[in-house]
Parts: C-alpha cells; structure tokens; sequence
C-alpha cells in the first residue's frame, strides 16, 4: 500500500503543534453547552443537564451567570439546553474510556465525577482527532484534481489561516472541529456518490447529512443539495425517454441514509425535550431567526468578525472556485451551494458574528470548500517556484497567527467591532511590545 507522504505531513503536524497548543477547559457560554450533554448521558445516565448548568453558574462571569439563570425550561420541566448533541455524540467514545479510567484509579484518587481533569481532556483530545480527520479528507479530496505538494499548501494554510485551528486545539470544547468533519464528511460521501451512485453510497451521503445535523441543526439543509441533484439526473432522463427508476432508487438511499441519523435524532429530542421535533434555539428571545437575512454582507466584509476581514485567505479561496467549476462542475456547484445556504442562514441570525469569537467561528466547517478553491488557484500557479506558493501559505498563516496574538492579548476587543486601523498597525507591533508577556504566557502555558 503506497503511503502519501503529504497526509503523514499534516499528521506530524498536527503532532507538533498539539503540545503548544491543546487547551482543554470547559469555559464559556457555548462549551458548557456542549459539553452538559456527553457529561449528564455517561455519568449520571440521564439528559437532565440541570446540575451541569448549576456546576458551572457557580464559577462563571457574570453574564454568563445570567444565561444559566433563565430559567428557561423543556416542556418536560427540565433545564432547557439550546446546543445541540452532536459533539457530545462525537465526544461520547473517549469520554466513556476516560470515564472507566478514572473508576478504576488509573489517574489516581480523583473523583469520577465528569468534571475532573480526565473528562474535558478526553472531549477536548476528540475534538482535535475529529478535526484531523476533517484535514486529512480535504487533503484527500483536493489530491483528486492536484498534485500533492498544491493539495498539501493548500489544506495547511486554510487549516492556519481560518479560525479553524484555534478551534481545533485551544478552544476545542466548542462544536467547530467536530463540524467541520461533520461537513467534510458529508462533501466527500458526495463526491465517492456522485462519482459511482450506488445504494451503498447513497446510504453513506445520507447518513453524513444525519451526522452533520446532529452537530450543528442548520447543517441539515445541506441534505437539499444532492436530492436536487438527483432530481435534476432524473428529469434529464425522462426527457430523454430514459428508465427513471435508478434516480428514484439514489433518492430513496440517500433519503434511508439520513433517516438512520434522524429518527434517533427525534428520539434524543424526545427524551431531552418532551418533543419529537424541535429548533433547541427557538426559545431563547436573542436567537430569533429573522429570514430576510439581513446581515449577510455583514457576515462578509463587516469589522465584527467578517470573514473577508478576519480571514482574507477565504476571500482568494472562492475566486478559486471559478478555477474549480473548470475542473469539476459538479462538486463546484455543490460548494457553492452549500457557501449560499450557510451565508443565508447565518445572515439571519442576530449573532451572525459570533459574539465572543476569534475570527469567523461558523465558516470551519467549510474547510474543504477553501481548501479546493484556494488549490484551484496555487494549480495555476503550478509553474511558478514552488518557494512562491510557500510563501504565499507563511504569510496568511502568519497573519492569522499574529491575529490570534491580538486576541489573546485582547489588543482587538473579543466580542464586537475593531478598528480596522488599529488592528493592522497592532499586527506589526504586536510582537515586539508585547514579547516579555507572549514570553511568560507560554513558559506558564499548562
């Protein structure tokens, strides 16, 4: 078996950077969120998430507190919890090993009681593999149509220059790397379906759209994209006087394969909720979705985390789909697509930022959508010195990185807009008046 030696490199570096990196904590409105859910289904065997929430009230900022204390309740009388499970479900493997670890004295005497530093470190060690996984099959997919050094830059300098590895390792307790497998997931059981429509794949592509809505709900919309497509093959063959049937068979499979992720989604909300179909965030008032989409520019070009602001590197990757749709028209549309469902919907909802948010938060999941299109690009950059696409890849990352020093060090406030001015001139500056505390921070880094 031939070994591809542009996968092993991203794995050692995910190795490398994982030690400097990795932050474990449960802090935070949405992580406490999250991880409410795998904490009261393996220790305490219920999906009652009140004494979690009343865990973590006790030491949270105060706005954070008045979150918790709402009181907004399930229609089964339990603490109301608007995140969904799906990184919990994604967590639940190492999690449940930690858990027995701990029951056995592996760690020592620490109570088994979820909270301990096993148990965040198991979830937070998931997050990280799961978004390696993501990756490596953008890594994979973009190799369908380039050579392995381009597909190789590429997939690293999305990986580094989007919001993603923040996510991935010092924030893990969020649902972004776990989405973004979810959604790479969901592209490439497209792309295996697309290229031979079996039942079999069909079953796969269905099941990944059930995964992806478990992790994040707006995500089921994707689903859409390919009954389209089929309905599109099939239309064009009955025009033709071709047999209908097989496209009715691809439907029915992709349609089965979603279901066996759905309907024990239905039950979870049952259980959790007292409903067998419910938007968890439809009942808390800040979360109103106003359909119009208002904010979509916003989401774009806006100085409160805009993508094309905070991350300009998915600016260059989606002039690259022009280059894409020219190599794949297909896979192309489907990007593209699921790039407009997104925008629509975060457009529509008041926290189209992110609130709290290093950089555009909500777009990792689209990391084999950048990774493609900014490989279109490098691919006609091909005959350059390999050094120039290098080059290219360090200043983003780099960018990013002095981005991530900014927010760290809280030079561009966490939340809301920033001076543009400011945040450029601190990107310059950041380093050299500020090298005695980056110093400190990660000689205290634990």
């Amino acid at each position: 078996m031939r070994v591809d030696r542009g996968a092993l490199a991203l794995i050692g570096v995910y190795l490398l950077v994982l030690p400097l990196l990795f932050r474990p904590v449960v802090h935070g409105v949405d992580p406490i969120g999250y991880y409410a859910w795998v904490r009261t289904a393996i220790v305490d065997h219920d999906l009652d998430i009140t004494d979690e929430f009343a865990h973590y009230t006790a030491t949270t900022p105060v706005f954070e507190r008045d979150f918790f204390q709402r009181g907004v309740l399930t229609a089964l009388g339990t603490q109301h919890n608007p995140w969904p499970s799906g990184s919990a479900l994604l967590w639940s493997p190492l999690y449940g090993l930690a858990h027995l670890a701990v029951l056995g004295g592996l760690f020592g005497a620490i109570p088994a009681d979820g909270y301990s530093w096993p148990y965040p470190v198991a979830a937070g060690l998931s997050s990280t593999l799961y978004g390696l996984v993501a990756v490596v099959i953008a890594y994979r997919l973009a190799r369908e149509f380039l050579t392995p050094f381009v597909a190789g830059v590429a997939t690293f300098t999305i990986w580094f220059a989007t919001p993603l590895a923040f996510y991935m390792f010092s924030n893990p307790l969020m649902s972004h790397a776990n989405d973004a497998f979810a959604c790479t997931l969901f592209i490439y059981a497209w792309r295996r379906f697309d290229t031979t429509p079996t039942v079999r794949r069909g079953l796969a592509l269905g099941a990944a759209a059930g995964l992806a809505l478990w992790v994040r709900t707006q995500n089921g919309a994707f689903l859409a994209i390919p009954l389209a497509f089929i309905a599109y093959d099939g239309v064009r063959a009955l025009r033709r006087g071709a047999d209908v049937r097989p496209f009715i068979r691809q439907a029915v499979s992709v349609g089965a394969g979603f279901g066996l992720l759905f309907l024990p989604l239905m039950g979870f909300w049952k259980l959790a909720y007292g409903e067998w179909l419910i938007n968890t965030y439809r009942i808390v008032p800040v979360n109103t979705i106003d359909w119009r989409s208002p904010h979509m520019i916003d989401v774009l070009i806006s100085s409160n985390r805009g993508m094309f602001i905070w991350a300009p590197i998915t600016l260059v990757a989606l002039a690259g789909l022009v280059w894409l749709y020219c190599i794949n028209r297909r896979l192309t549309l489907l990007l593209a697509a699921m790039f407009a469902i997104q925008l629509y919907i975060i457009g529509a909802v008041p926290v189209w930022s992110g609130a709290v948010a290093f950089g555009p938060r909500y777009w990792s999941n689209m990391l084999a959508l950048f990774t493609l299109g900014l490989g279109a690009i490098f691919a006609r950059l091909e005959r350059a010195p390999r050094w120039t696409l290098a080059a290219a890849s360090v200043a983003f990352v780099g960018w990013n990185s002095l981005l991530l020093v900014q927010y760290a060090l809280q030079t561009v406030p966490r939340a809301g807009p920033v001076d543009l001015g400011a945040l450029v001139r601190n990107q310059f500056l950041i380093i050299p008046h500020n090298l005695e505390r980056i110093l400190t921070a990660l000689m205290e880094r634990q």
